[in-house]
């Protein structure tokens, strides 16, 4: 085979490898849009219901002189950096029983309670005297403890006595 074929024979064979290899020619796009995504978070709060609170009051022997108490707690989460005010509500007798915001209820009769925020009973837990939390995580709950005092010396009638109160978060 002289020269001039195997040049020939060379060129040929370049020529079928370019033609089975792919294209890497750039493509034109004629148009383009961006595409935004965005969320929104909405604040939210979830309170776990606290373990009901249940006094025995003796208004003769135990009770005369000495306040009755008791605690319970609950948990609150809420949506991260939020800053919420916790409040109790002063129950369906407030202002019933005299020294006291809160009553529990016997029929006519009441029983006079009040509600802490802090362990040595001076901050009456109320619906302008809130609790201020601020949330850093939502999986992360924290505990708020409420601390019960039915005041001594109070008259009482014998009989069961009741009071519903609401735990509430405003943001």
């Amino acid at each position: 085979m002289n020269r001039f074929h195997r040049i020939l024979g060379l060129a040929a064979a370049a020529a079928m490898i370019g033609a089975a290899a792919p294209a890497f020619a750039s493509t034109s796009v004629g148009n383009t849009q961006d595409l935004g995504v965005g969320a929104t978070i909405a604040g939210n709060c979830n309170i776990s219901a606290p373990t009901a609170l249940s006094f025995t009051y003796d208004p003769v022997v135990t009770n005369a002189s000495t306040p009755t108490k008791q605690s319970t707690s609950f948990t609150v989460a809420c949506t991260n950096g939020m800053t919420v005010a916790l409040s109790i509500t002063n129950g369906s007798n407030a202002g019933k029983a005299s020294g006291s915001s809160r009553a529990m209820a016997n029929n006519s009769n009441y029983l006079g309670y009040e509600l802490y925020s802090d362990s040595n009973d001076t901050t009456v837990w109320g619906g302008s005297n809130t609790v201020s939390y601020t949330s850093s995580s939502a999986a992360t709950s924290q505990t708020e403890n409420i601390y019960a005092v039915v005041p001594a010396g109070q008259d009482a009638a014998i009989g069961s006595y009741s009071d519903t109160v609401t735990i509430a978060a405003s943001f």
